[in-house]
């Protein structure tokens, strides 16, 4: 049968495929010693024919001819499957017997998205995206877990309050490190307040954590307004009477047309009410006192003037609007039908009296000049007013020629939009409108005293489904010319979708003395919230402006955190968690995510390189958005000048440097074709130069330094980023072995062996030999026996070259394929034999085993020292392997300073 093996992020190409001549796929796995029965869980899905074959299933006999797919599974969160880590899937999730195929997956397409939240420079919402993780120390501007609500607190001072995640995991942070821009909270008192909450914490009570919806369809609008004006215009106060109207006690009909929009309850109208009177002219005798004159007596309906002027004294006008005249009432009698009245007029002043025309149904208009209060309307042509009472309540009586006009109070804008406040199929218990004066509310009389004004709004709410509405009015008196705002609060009876719309219905005055335009700034709607965050350490935030702090560094709320993990001790256990930079740490926390435990951790590797790291000051301060295992723990070593590997099943960092002892060694004794080596000359158009990347901690901006050798020119130069490092000298080492390993990493080499080569490891440092003149020869121990002085007679399969004057030295190869050397030679009775002070035990010669590989040679031409980087199983017989040459040159500026 054949097994294939996919990772998740390809799915449809198969990265290694395996010949079984078993017949269950537990028996390749038990082949191989991988151990499966016992886990828990499996990283793997089987599956056969697209159908998927559970773990019960796998000893269950299959066909030859079967294929078997094998599929890994990711492990979630921000560091996604460890599939992708080395390549051979196998030897990731399961430690395989074959070893990982190095650089070759090192330069496979990245999986995730490199978002860069270390370069985010304010607060933003990252909806459906992971949360960053940071290791180390690192600023870290906070992602809102909750929209920024602001209102005002005040009627000069607004507030706004939000929730953000500082990110998983518990964090060190210094109060003088939590800053608005680059302003500490400390030094900004009450205008700015925070806190910090543990994973966990219970959040009640804490009004920055609600959750404050705004819509965004009031607010500033592309005119440059800071909100949706509320305005009323003339034109919809103003009336076009129609040609009578019908008045019914206190209503007004029209018979044709509608009202203004403009007029509602408490705007001011004025009303010229023809109607017909009886007027006789009345002679009045002389008395001793007083000569004899002429009036007239005026009798008809006068109920719709107030109680106050149906009195004698009472002052009265008479007149259409534009030709008003103002009597003195001499005498009044009331008649016998309610509302009648018999009235006889002088002069205001004079007191002279009044003659009319007289008649039985003369057309006279009272009070047209009296303002009458709009108290009710309905629908769009009848409207109620007070002092009302035009005619007998129940007799309605149509009049001809009269006519109505706006006086004044309020004065209805037109409705804005309608908008719903919440998003989708939310609803809420709670809303707020906040109402914004630009240029205050204000008269200035002439004297230049500032007197108040008032305006009113009216705010309407219904339930989307529903459409019934509700009406909320507000009221604002003030006397100031400074910028002003209000937020009102609405508790509604039950949680409902409301959709809300708003007017204002003061009129708005053209006046230079006035200051009276208002705004509807915002609404917002109260949703249901989260109370406890299990996993995050979570930070709230309350910020006053209003002239305290600029606007634009409402979302720059920034801190600098330090990472707390488990520490590394020297017995290979870990600490309670504390505030550490330590790579070990945060490369142990990465696996810990994905259900590694430190069983799957090579601890002696990294214990060793945690030591280095620890002496030589190297730490990791980043902040991680999505991204897969492979990517994160590379980076996290690099920034140790690391990698990360493979073997044997367990995760394992390793460190180029300066070697002195040899792993395995490879010749043509075990070596199935020639060494082939290859060498790359250099060229014009190479670098010669190298600019580093780093991050500044002092300014939390990226600086760059330059990384030479003598005789650079920087003509053109290679760019690198060294992420997590904040040090400028780090990032020059980083950058310096990099360029050395441009100058002196020019050759590389192939070669095959059976199953030799899989004793080796990537980046194990290893001799190479190989059939060339002048250079280190190899050959079998045929016998070895005791020479004098404690030396080794080391009797050789092929004939050794001397070289008069040159030191020559000799190495075997151990059981295990390691190298054992190099030990001065001295020649024997003949060109086969060699003299050796070997230390015991000496190699064992036996044809019960593979004879010892023998190395000799000149001790400056002894052999190609190479890292191994790529091993690539070919079959379960042979595999290739690849490797380039090592110079310990490249890593002479590890310990230096740049230059000043």
């Amino acid at each position: 049968m054949r097994i294939d093996i996919y990772s998740t992020f390809l799915p449809d190409i198969p990265v290694e495929k395996n010949e079984w001549n078993g017949d269950t796929f537990a028996g390749f796995l038990d082949e191989n010693e991988i151990e499966w029965r016992e886990r828990e869980s499996l990283p793997i899905v089987v599956k056969i024919d697209d159908v998927e074959v559970p773990p019960e299933a796998w000893e269950n006999a299959l066909a030859p001819e079967a294929v078997v797919s094998v599929f890994v599974t990711p492990g979630g969160g921000v560091f996604k499957s460890i599939g992708s880590i080395i390549g051979k899937i196998f030897n990731a999730v399961f430690g395989w017997m074959m070893p990982k195929t190095a650089s070759s997956s090192y330069n496979s397409p990245e999986q995730g998205k490199q978002l860069q939240t270390v370069d985010a420079k304010a607060n933003q919402a990252k909806l459906g995206e992971v949360v960053p993780e940071t290791a180390g120390r690192h600023i870290r501007y906070p992602e809102y877990l909750t929209p920024p609500h602001r209102f005002f607190e005040n009627k000069r001072e607004q507030r706004v309050q939000f929730l953000a995640c500082v990110g998983p995991g518990l964090y060190s942070v210094q109060s003088g490190d939590v800053k608005v821009g680059d302003t500490p909270f400390d030094t900004l008192g009450e205008d700015a307040t925070y806190v910090l909450y543990p994973p966990g914490a219970e959040l009640v009570g804490d009004y920055a954590s609600e959750h404050w919806h705004q819509t965004e369809e009031v607010g500033g609008t592309s005119s440059g307004t800071p909100g949706l004006e509320l305005s009323t215009e003339s034109a919809n106060r103003n009336n076009t009477d129609p040609a009578s109207y019908v008045f019914n006690w206190d209503a007004i009909e029209r018979l044709e047309g509608e009202w203004p929009p403009g007029w509602g309850p408490g705007s001011i109208v004025q009303v010229e009410y023809p109607i017909p009177y009886e007027v006789v002219t009345i002679s009045v005798p002389p008395t001793e006192s007083e000569p004899g004159y002429q009036i007239s007596e005026i009798t008809g309906w006068f109920h719709h003037l107030p109680d106050a002027m149906l009195v004698e004294n009472a002052i009265i006008s008479l007149g259409a609007f534009d030709s008003i005249t103002t009597y003195r009432i001499r005498t009044i009698e009331a008649g016998t039908t309610l509302g009648t009245y018999t009235v006889r007029l002088e002069q205001v002043g004079s007191g002279s009296p009044i003659v009319l025309t007289p008649g039985a149904a003369q057309i006279l208009r009272f009070a047209s000049d009296l303002s009458r209060s709009i108290y009710a309307v309905s629908g769009e042509t009848v409207i109620q007013v007070a002092p009302g009472r035009f005619q007998t309540e129940g007799s309605p009586l149509t009049v001809s020629g009269a006519k109505v006009r706006y006086m004044g109070g309020n004065a209805y804008g037109e409705w804005t939009g309608e908008f719903v406040c919440v998003p989708g199929n939310e609803t809420t218990g709670t809303i707020e409108f906040d109402v914004f004066f630009p240029n205050g509310l204000a008269f200035v009389a002439d004297d230049g005293e500032v007197e108040s004004r008032t305006v009113d709004v009216q705010l309407q709410y219904r339930d989307i489904d529903t459409g019934v509405r509700t009406t909320v009015a507000r009221t604002y008196t003030e006397a100031t010319l400074d910028q002003i705002g209000f937020t009102e609060r609405i508790d509604l009876p039950t949680p409902i979708r409301p959709a809300c719309r708003m007017r204002r219905i003061t009129a708005n005055s053209t006046s230079t003395q006035v200051q009276d335009k208002c705004h509807w700034y915002g609404l917002k709607a109260r949703l249901p919230i989260r109370t406890v965050y299990p996993n995050w350490t979570t930070i709230s935030v309350s910020l006053r402006s209003g002239g305290r702090i600029a606007a634009q560094s409402e979302n720059q709320i920034n801190l600098v955190v330090e990472r707390r993990l488990p520490q590394l001790n020297p017995d290979n256990t870990w600490t309670e968690p504390q505030a550490t930079r330590q790579i070990s740490a945060f490369f142990r926390y990465i696996l810990t995510t994905i259900g590694y435990t430190d069983d799957q951790i090579d601890m002696e590797e990294l214990q060793r390189l945690h030591s280095i790291w620890f002496s030589r000051g190297e730490t990791l301060d980043y902040v991680f958005d999505e991204t897969t295992v492979k990517e994160a723990l590379q980076l996290a070593v690099a920034a140790g000048m690391g990698e990360v590997t493979v073997s044997d099943g367990k995760v394992r960092p390793i460190r180029e440097g300066v070697r002195t002892v040899f792993e395995q060694a490879y010749s043509p004794q075990n070596m199935t074709a020639p060494l082939r080596r290859e060498f790359t000359a250099r060229l014009p158009e190479d670098a010669d130069g190298v600019e580093v990347e780093f991050m500044n901690p002092n300014t939390w901006t990226k600086d760059v330094v330059r990384c030479g050798l003598p005789g650079d020119a920087f003509t053109k130069v290679e760019k690198m980023t060294a992420r997590g490092v904040l040090d400028g000298v780090r990032a020059w080492r980083i950058g310096m072995r990099r360029r050395r390993q441009m100058r002196y990493r020019r050759w590389s080499y192939s070669f095959g062996t059976e199953l030799d080569a899989l004793n080796s490891e990537y980046k194990s440092y290893v001799p190479l030999f190989a059939d060339i003149p002048g250079y280190g020869q190899s050959a079998l121990i045929e016998d070895i026996s005791p020479a004098p002085g404690g030396s080794a007679r080391v009797r050789l399969s092929e004939k050794m070259r001397w070289e008069e004057g040159q030191s020559h030295i000799f190495g075997y190869r151990k059981p295990d394929g390691t190298f054992s050397g190099s030990f001065p030679a001295e020649r024997g009775s003949d060109d086969y034999e060699v003299i050796v002070p070997l230390p015991a035990p000496w190699p064992e010669v036996t044809l019960k085993m593979e004879l010892p590989h023998a190395y000799f040679g000149v001790s400056e031409r002894f052999c190609f020292p190479a890292w191994i980087t790529d091993i690539a199983p070919r079959g379960n017989n042979a595999v290739s392997v690849k490797a380039e040459n090592y110079d310990d040159r490249e890593y002479a500026s590890d310990d230096e300073f740049p230059p000043t």
